[in-house]
């Protein structure tokens, strides 16, 4: 359950999410370490994503060349 606004703030040294747990971004008072932790973990799922729309690319133009040639 998500709240527009919190009512307490809790010093329990635990990450604090904007929504969804691992799917959202970490609010301010998380622990710094947390904070940087999901930026890592945001630019690997970019780079990851990258990474498999070029190679769906490249599987694509080698389908299209089969059936063309």
């Amino acid at each position: 359950m998500f709240y527009e606004q919190r009512v307490v703030d809790i010093p329990d040294g635990l990450p604090k999410w904007s929504g969804m747990q691992g799917k959202s971004e970490l609010i301010a008072d998380s622990p710094p370490e947390e904070v940087k932790k999901r930026k890592r973990e945001i630019e690997e799922e970019e780079e990851s994503g990258e990474k498999d729309s070029k190679e769906q690319k490249v599987d694509e133009e080698k389908s299209y060349d089969l059936r063309n040639n």
